[in-house]
């Protein structure tokens, strides 16, 4: 379970039925939230959590010569740097999301010097430390001399550990003052594979979900400069730990979503090609490593199938976990008992967060009462109070009860809930709030009266570090 530290806090929303969620971490030292990642020194450390508008710009490390002894900092919102300090990555696909990998990079706060003139070119460092030139991108970003850097050793530091004895254990963070953080369900291990990474969320060949090694993608390469000999192989970014296991997208099934099927990878092959973006056979770069993936697929009974159930959190919301191979984790989907029906907590124009219905499970449809709906077919008239639902958003195989509620979204983008109605017979046109765009509405969308709003019965919460 989730514990606070000396330093590092829970942040726990706390439901007016009793319900508690921990929605992120507060380093109380440093009265700032964070989350664990890599700090500068290469240590996993609760680093700073830079949402906009809080206590950081927002970017990326550069350098302006090759050898990346230099950094610069080039700070995104062209123009506009906002007067804080810097927070960004160095190295390992620097506009990509965080994650907690070998090649994610680390993170490095400076102060911010003088603006620099506008480069043509600035250098970063590649998953494998290499530095390696970058066009530089004078419309989104600015760049600036970098300042003092705050030392990596200013952040608690953490370890990762195995949490559980069943087949599939999940991985958490301790860290040095005594905090514990549960992984999600992206850091569930299968150790019948080896201790390696399993996803549960895709679909196996035989159209049940199932926990399958996490493994890049198998893919057609080439033997010769001409990419004309083909040769099924999977890469993977020289900086990770030798793939174990390749993945390979075997088809769509009925009900719209992929399929997957998983093979052993075999030897390491030398001088592959591939074609690039323009078609052009190009050779594998030397940052990757390629193996052959020539064996036979896993059976999908291997592997072990994953399932819901639900956990009594308040007295009045449940908490929908993720089984499988004996491991049970939380997931931060909700089910309100009273609506009968998913829900999760958003903020509304009052600054009262509530949970809302709708989100998280396929059998359950929300109207969208968002649109200005006429029964003419030019807008024309006086527009009626309806919510309506498009059949392309109902996944293919669910069947969707018919809906209950339905949103409407304002002007300034927060949504209000309402009951809804029967659902209305005719031909309908819209236009999307504020728009003078008229559309005829598709013949196989629903068209439901909207009923009283909801919002004063919904469960409310508060947040707070505990």
């Amino acid at each position: 379970m989730d514990v606070s530290g000396t330093r590092i806090k829970l942040t726990v929303r706390q439901a007016s039925d009793g319900t508690k969620q921990v929605i992120g971490l507060f380093d109380s030292m440093r009265n700032e939230a964070c989350k664990w990642t890599k700090g500068g020194d290469g240590q996993l450390r609760c680093m700073p959590v830079n949402n906009v508008g809080e206590n950081y710009s927002d970017g990326y490390v550069a350098y302006s010569a090759a050898g990346c002894t230099t950094p610069i900092l080039g700070i995104f919102g062209n123009r506009t740097y906002p007067g804080k300090p810097f927070l960004g990555r160095d190295g390992a696909d620097v506009f990509g999301t965080n994650q907690r990998d070998n090649c994610e990079g680390v993170t490095r706060i400076f102060a911010v010097g003088a603006l620099l003139p506008d480069p043509t070119t600035v250098w970063v460092k590649d998953p494998n430390g290499a530095c390696v030139p970058l066009a530089a991108d004078n419309f989104f970003y600015d760049y600036y001399a970098a300042g003092a850097e705050t030392p990596a050793s200013t952040f608690a530091a953490g370890s990762t550990s195995k949490d559980g004895t069943a087949r599939v254990w999940l991985e958490t963070i301790t860290g040095s003052d005594g905090s514990h953080s549960c992984g999600d369900t992206s850091d569930l291990h299968d150790s019948a594979f080896g201790d390696t990474l399993c996803n549960p969320a895709n679909y196996a060949f035989d159209e049940k979900r199932r926990c399958m090694p996490s493994g890049g993608a198998a893919e057609s390469l080439f033997t010769d400069s001409g990419c004309t000999a083909g040769k099924l192989a999977t890469r993977r970014v020289n900086c990770r730990p030798p793939a174990t296991y390749a993945t390979s997208s075997m088809k769509t099934a009925t009900c719209g979503y992929g399929s997957y099927r998983v093979r052993a990878v075999g030897d390491v092959t030398t001088a592959l090609f591939r074609k690039d973006t323009a078609g052009v056979c190009t050779a594998i770069p030397s940052t990757y490593t390629t193996y052959s993936v020539e064996g036979d697929f896993i059976p999908e009974e291997m592997f072990p199938e994953v399932t819901y159930a639900f956990a009594p959190v308040g007295s009045r919301l449940m908490r929908r976990d993720l089984v499988t191979g004996g491991a049970r984790v939380a997931t931060d989907e909700l089910r309100d008992i009273q609506l009968d029906m998913a829900c999760r907590f958003e903020l509304g124009a009052d600054g009262v967060q509530r949970c809302t219905p709708g989100f998280g499970t396929e059998t359950e449809s929300v109207a969208d009462g968002s649109y200005e709906i006429f029964t003419t077919a030019d807008c024309s008239g006086t527009r009626g109070n309806y919510g309506v639902v498009f059949p392309p958003y109902m996944a293919p195989c669910s069947h969707p009860a018919a809906p209950r509620y339905a949103r409407i979204r304002d002007a300034s983008g927060y949504n209000s809930y309402t009951r809804i109605g029967n659902a209305v017979p005719g031909t309908f046109s819209y236009r999307s709030m504020g728009s003078t765009t008229c559309s005829v509405l598709q013949a196989d969308a629903v068209v439901y009266q909207l009923g009283a709003n909801i919002m004063g019965e919904l469960v409310t919460a508060t947040e707070a570090q505990q």
